[in-house]
């Protein structure tokens, strides 16, 4: 663009003949871009797919103890599992509500683990 404005600026190109160099050079970038764009975009799947593979390979934290059952998930269970909520308002003093289907007693402080 630069040589064709020197053309223009000389007078050896016509203000058309800048237009055409210009509607030559964004024909032949946009697509550029887009590969561009592509490239980079595989390129972050492939990090993101090294990542999950690392990840994968980190031992859990909590694992089922030797010889449980699968659990089985019915309906019923599932229906009542959507259903709990908890809400916890912070101010002056903290109010907590829990609204559950199936019977919860109490959830268990942050020191105690479940089990």
């Amino acid at each position: 663009m630069l040589l064709a404005a020197q053309g223009v600026a000389a007078g050896r190109m016509t203000v058309g003949d800048f237009v055409l160099v210009n509607a030559y050079l964004v024909q032949l970038y946009m697509p550029l871009n887009f590969l561009g764009m592509v490239y980079r975009n595989i390129k972050q799947s492939l990090v993101d797919l090294e990542q999950m593979l690392t990840l994968m390979q980190v031992a859990p934290e909590i694992v089922d103890r030797d010889g449980a059952p699968p659990l089985k998930v019915t309906e019923a269970q599932s229906r009542s599992a959507r259903s709990i909520s908890a809400t916890i308002r912070a101010g002056r003093s903290s109010r907590r509500s829990i609204s559950a289907s199936s019977p919860v007693t109490r959830w268990p402080s942050s020191g105690e683990r479940r089990g």
